[in-house]
């Protein structure tokens, strides 16, 4: 089995965003981790992609953070994305935790959600002024 772990990589084709890489397994021993590095990328960052392509296996608390992300993302008028997301290890925990969705969050004025549509998407969310 493979170690937790989180690569924030800058992306200079687009100053002021950040993607971190996660690989491993991404659970509730993990999220700490990941949760210091998302704080600190958005501090750096107007814009942070999450690439879970890498993720052997995710619980509720990993997806439970995907969804506060976004709405951090909403209030603080950043935006949020995530990618890798269709994996069947993660369909299947989001699946099974109920995350999947037919309509977006009513907190952004876009109503947009990683989880909309009974599908996984590449969401990104910016709170509109």
């Amino acid at each position: 089995m493979s170690a937790f772990s989180v690569h924030a990589i800058p992306m200079p084709e687009e100053p002021g965003s950040v993607d971190l890489k996660i690989t491993g397994p991404m659970n509730v021993s993990s999220v700490g981790e990941l949760l210091m590095q998302l704080l600190a990328a958005y501090d750096r960052s107007e814009s942070v992609t999450i690439d879970l392509s890498g993720v052997t296996e995710i619980d509720a608390a990993g997806l439970q953070l995907f969804c506060s992300c976004h709405r951090s993302s909403i209030f603080s008028n950043k935006e949020f994305g995530i990618t890798g997301q269709e994996q069947p290890a993660i369909r299947t925990a989001a699946e099974a935790m109920g995350c999947l969705r037919k309509s977006g969050c009513a907190l952004g004025t876009e109503h947009s959600c990683i989880w909309t549509a009974g599908q996984i998407e590449n969401g990104m969310a910016r709170r509109s002024e």
